[in-house]
């Protein structure tokens, strides 16, 4: 039977539905936070309690991105710093990363907050906030801001986080994202590998110049990674989604995200020594079992199961429909062949009728 266009154009609709961009995923974002406390415990020979403070701040340092969901203009651009809107080299003009007042400096540069993304500024607002709570006791919530830091830190080591062409839209390269940062980690990347340098752990003198720096690192290799994508994909015959693509493309970019996310590790944990330091460095309480993951800015709550059951919901409406259009487009065939039945087995009786007479 040959199939109709409609149809044939919903089935390569249903094939090619493409999955959605998402951050690091949540169990690399844990990783990299509990190694971070690990590391500062290591430095400081050992210190269970800031071991504890890893495991407690791991799983809310995920939830930064459920945060989004609910208050998503607020929430969002804390999630990036697009550095190559400042040029091809990434460069922000000169005094650029030392205006503390995150509205005087996107106004230097002519950009709004969702343009350009405020991630450094927000990380500095909650350094501020937790040197604040360690100072005056009040543990518990510095460890839910710590963890927040983490996940904003996290995703400025996140190269297309960094970038307009975050998604690969504006050079054809869509789904890079989670490619990149889901797909190629999930397949590759071994946590438990991740190692930190313990003499790179050290207070930082200008920590927004440094947020900064590391935002415009990650845009220049951004650009690498566009073009290693393009490069795996022609390995792989065109298709993104085949293995060869990610065995190429974790030939070409693999050593780097192990060792950028090392780097995290050194820089996060460098952030919070720097932080404790500032606030006079009070005795380290033990940690909570627990941490409450709702919001530090809006207090909105984070639901993991309440967004995984939203989450399952839109998956299978948006099923049903392709459903629904797969079934019409099975209709048309079907009624297509058998108005051409009909048609042929009208003109069959009419030869026959013509033969017989």
């Amino acid at each position: 039977m040959r199939f109709s266009p409609f149809f044939l154009a919903v089935l390569l609709l249903f094939l090619s539905f493409p999955r959605p961009a998402a951050a690091w995923s949540g169990s690399t974002h844990r990783a990299l936070t509990i190694r971070a406390f690990l590391a500062l415990a290591a430095k400081a020979g050992g210190d269970q309690n800031l071991r504890e403070w890893g495991y407690a701040t791991g799983f809310p340092s995920a939830m930064p991105d459920l945060w989004r969901i609910s208050d998503r203009e607020a929430e969002a651009p804390r999630h990036w710093f697009e550095a190559d809107r400042f040029g091809s080299t990434c460069t922000p003009p000169d005094g650029f990363a030392s205006i503390a007042d995150e509205t005087e400096a996107l106004a230097s540069v002519s950009m709004a907050r969702h343009e350009l993304g405020d991630a450094p500024w927000a990380v500095m607002d909650l350094m501020g906030r937790m040197e604040a709570d360690m100072r005056s006791g009040d543990w518990e919530h510095a460890g839910r801001l710590a963890a927040a830091i983490a996940h904003y830190v996290e995703d400025l080591h996140q190269p297309l986080h960094c970038s307009r062409n975050y998604d690969g839209g504006l050079t054809g390269q869509n789904g890079i994202h989670s490619r990149y940062e889901m797909e190629l980690a999930d397949r590759n990347l071994l946590h438990h590998a991740l190692r930190a340098n313990l003499h790179r752990i050290a207070p930082i003198d200008e920590p927004l110049a440094a947020l900064v720096a590391w935002g415009v690192e990650s845009a220049q290799i951004a650009q690498e990674i566009l073009a290693h994508d393009r490069e795996a994909t022609a390995y792989a015959g065109g298709n993104p989604d085949d293995d060869a693509y990610y065995e190429k493309m974790w030939q070409l970019e693999g050593a780097r995200m192990q060792t950028r996310l090392n780097q995290c590790i050194e820089r996060l944990a460098s952030l919070y020594l720097t932080a404790w330091e500032r606030a006079g460095r009070p005795e380290i309480a033990p940690a909570p079992k627990e941490l409450n993951t709702d919001s530090v800015w809006s207090g909105v709550a984070a639901d993991p199961a309440e967004e995984a059951a939203r989450r399952a919901a839109r998956q299978k409406e948006g099923a049903g429909k392709l459903l629904a259009l797969a079934a019409g487009g099975v209709l048309v065939v079907l009624g297509i062949a058998l108005a051409l039945g009909t048609l042929a087995a009208r003109r069959g009786k009419k030869d026959l009728g013509g033969a017989a007479g």
